[in-house]
């Protein structure tokens, strides 16, 4: 599904409501390809996997 996005002067980009409803995450990790953009949803029920963020720096953890 193709959706066009804008960007606000803030930088922020909203994500399509139904994309925000499919994934039921606030969590995403964007990555630069030879592509373009591609946004991934982070959820931890697929990946058994917890994201934490602070000021710093950001990651996954993985308990197991």
């Amino acid at each position: 599904m193709l959706h066009s996005l804008k960007m606000f002067n803030t930088g922020q980009i909203t994500l399509p409501k139904a994309w925000r409803s499919k994934y039921n995450t606030q969590n995403f990790l964007a990555e630069e390809t030879p592509e373009g953009l591609l946004i991934t949803p982070i959820t931890a029920k697929e990946t058994a996997s917890a994201y934490y963020e602070n000021g710093e720096e950001f990651g996954i953890y993985f308990p197991e």
